[in-house]
Order: structure tokens, then sequence, then C-alpha cells
């Protein structure tokens, strides 16, 4: 391709507003937490979401981490809004 024949003025895409945030699979493991226990699903949920996580990949276990979400929106540790902001 000669140089006459290259489109450098071409109009370039718009850039997303704010790209969502990616995450490997939720189901690899992680480290112990600092107490010395397991990480669990449910907890790895709320903490993903309250960080600013907009989908959450393969929970090891769906049910717990979606049970936990909800259990944090009713307790106040997450709001509706902010599940809202990741739909």
């Amino acid at each position: 391709m000669s140089e006459e024949t290259k489109r450098t003025d071409a109009p370039q895409p718009e850039p997303a507003e704010q790209p969502a945030p990616e995450t490997d699979a939720s189901e690899t493991q992680a480290p112990e937490n600092g107490a010395g226990g397991e990480n669990r699903p449910d907890e790895a949920a709320v903490q993903f979401f309250a960080a600013g996580g907009d989908m959450l990949l393969m929970p090891a276990d769906l049910t717990l981490a979606y049970n936990g979400v909800l259990e944090a929106i009713g307790s106040g540790v997450l709001t509706e809004a902010r599940i809202d902001e990741s739909v």
C-alpha cells in the first residue's frame, strides 16, 4: 500500500465512558485470608462489588455468592444503587 492510499485522517471511534472492570474467573483459588481461614464465595462476591467490580465471573459457588450479595444489600454493606451501576 502506498503512502497516498493510507488514510490517517479517518475518524476514530469514541472510547467508552468507562471500561468495565475485568477479572479472572472467581473460582480461581486465592490465598487464605489474614485470619487464617479460607476465602468464602459469599464474602468474595461482596468484596468484589464493594471494590467496584461489575461482572463476577464463575464464582466457586454461585448460590453462596448470590445469597452473600443479597445479604450484604439487606444489611447495608452494599446498596441496590451500587449493584444497579453494574447492570
